[in-house]
């Protein structure tokens, strides 16, 4: 176990809500995990626990079985050897490049050695006496990542770290950042709100809201078994079916159990199928490639759903089924 965290608890005097409630969570050897949530769930407050950038109320931080945070310990952060990625990268703008990738290397022997290693890692040898704002944001991007690799740290903390990147070059960025932490071994945590970022380099999710972590898995764990309605919402809109839905659809579902659909698993037809409903559409949004719909069935309950762009034009009356395999359960009502 490279990191584990138990029972992490944190608040601020202005705030009366926890912004961390009893967070669990924790690491292995060469694990890439995530964390994901809304703004102000409490992502970033968790790297910073870690990183020794935030005191916590209560709780236990050990890496690599080394108590760093307990109620009797706290380590200073420039002795834990954790890398740090900024939202912001955070470079030093009076700095070259060479020096902002070294600042964290002083009286070390090697220091230009290893700045040259990381120069050629990131692609980064022209640019080495450049200052930041010659820069582009994904050049940045790479100083920053070196910098925060060039002290060989035992763990990497990324937070929200392509938020700032223009939409045009993120995919690249993105892939290239990942890739060089696998190749390089690193133990990694990030913290995102986009799900492309999870769902492609993530072996672990875990899904915060208001301070506690309800489900932690793999990306097809949570997605295929999500624990909550709040966290299948993440991947996508879903319909919470009441018993009067259950009913019409004929759904096998335990008596007393929340469950719901993914709007995209709603399935439609333009003639009648087995189990199929005859649906009205009552309302038709274009989304591009796709397009929202919300129906209404004979007894008046409504549902959402997405089609395919182009599918069903023309057509108001359509034919809607929902299979027991789709259906997602929650937990008891």
């Amino acid at each position: 176990m490279i990191l584990d965290i138990e029972n992490l608890h944190k608040s601020y005097k202005r705030n009366k809500q926890p912004v961390l409630q009893g967070v669990n969570l924790s690491l292995e050897s060469g694990q890439i995990a995530a964390i994901i949530g809304k703004s102000g769930s409490g992502k970033s407050t968790i790297l910073k626990a870690i990183a020794g950038l935030e005191t916590i109320d209560s709780g236990r931080i050990t890496l690599h079985d080394r108590d760093i945070v307990s109620d009797s310990v706290f380590i200073a952060p420039e002795k834990r050897n954790i890398g740090y990625l900024f939202q912001d990268f955070a470079l030093f703008p009076h700095l070259t490049v060479s020096k902002n990738i070294g600042f964290g290397l002083s009286g070390r022997a090697n220091k230009q050695e290893r700045v040259r290693e990381l120069l050629a890692l990131m692609g980064l040898e022209m640019h080495h006496s450049k200052y930041p704002h010659e820069l582009s944001g994904g050049e940045q991007q790479r100083v920053a990542l070196a910098r925060a690799m060039a002290p060989k740290p035992s763990l990497l903390l990324l937070d929200e770290p392509f938020s700032n990147l223009d939409a045009h070059i993120k995919k690249d960025i993105r892939s290239f950042v990942f890739s060089i932490i696998r190749s390089t071994g690193l133990n990694c945590i990030f913290v995102t709100h986009d799900l492309e970022d999870v769902m492609e380099y993530a072996d672990t999710i875990s899904i915060l809201h208001n301070g506690i972590i309800e489900q932690t898995g793999s990306p097809e764990e949570v997605y295929k078994q999500p624990a909550s309605p709040h966290v299948a919402g993440f991947f996508g809109e879903i319909n919470i079916l009441n018993q009067e839905m259950i009913n019409c659809f004929r759904l096998v579902v335990p008596e007393g159990r929340i469950c719901g659909i993914r709007t995209c698993d709603v399935r439609c037809s333009l003639h009648r199928i087995k189990q199929s409903l005859p649906a009205r559409i009552v309302k038709r949004t274009r989304m591009g490639r796709f397009s929202k719909l919300k129906v209404e069935i004979e007894s008046g309950c409504s549902l959402d759903l997405e089609l395919a762009e182009g599918s069903i034009n023309g057509h108001e009356e359509i034919f809607i089924s929902i299979k027991d395999e789709d259906v997602l359960h929650f937990g008891d009502a």
